[in-house]
C-alpha cells in the first residue's frame, strides 16, 4: 500500500489483498478436487460414464428416464407421485443389470457424496443466511 493512501477495513486491501487469500482456497480446493476424483466413487462413476456412451441408444433412454424422472418429482400435488413413480419404474426395468443402471448407481453415489460435502460445508462455516426482516430471527 501506498505510503499516502488511506488504511481501509476492506481485506483486498489488507495483508496481501484477495489474490493472496484465495490462492490459499484454490490450493486447498485443487487438493480436495483431486482427492474426490480419486475416489472409488467417482472412478466408478466415470467407468460407468464411460461404458453408457458406447451405447447411444442407451443414453437416449437414460435421458428420458432421467427428464420423466424430474418432471414427475417437480409436479407438484397435480399426480399420485408414488404411483406414477412406480409406473415409471416399471417402464424402464429394462435398466436392471444393464450399462445403464449400473450408471444411475454411480451417479447417485457421487451425487450422495458431493450433498456430503456441501452439507458439511454448510454446518461449518457460520454464515449468516437470516435476512433483517425475518421473522425467525431471535
Amino acid at each position: 500500500m501506498e505510503e499516502n493512501q488511506e488504511k481501509t477495513n476492506d481485506y483486498a486491501d489488507y495483508n496481501g489483498g484477495v489474490d493472496h487469500f484465495m490462492n490459499d482456497i484454490e490450493k486447498a480446493a485443487n487438493s480436495f478436487l483431486a482427492a474426490v476424483k480419486n475416489s472409488s466413487e467417482y472412478q466408478r462413476y466415470q467407468k460407468a460414464r464411460s461404458e453408457i456412451r458406447q451405447y447411444p441408444e442407451k443414453v437416449q433412454k437414460l435421458y428420458e428416464f432421467k427428464k420423466r424422472n424430474y418432471e414427475l418429482q417437480n409436479s407438484g400435488d397435480r399426480i399420485d407421485l408414488f404411483s406414477e413413480l412406480d409406473q415409471l419404474q416399471k417402464e424402464y426395468n429394462e435398466f436392471r443389470n444393464d450399462a445403464v443402471w449400473n450408471y444411475l448407481e454411480a451417479e447417485s453415489t457421487v451425487c450422495k457424496m458431493i450433498r456430503q460435502i456441501n452439507w458439511m460445508l454448510a454446518e461449518n462455516l457460520e454464515i449468516e443466511t437470516v435476512l433483517p426482516d425475518d421473522e425467525r430471527q431471535g
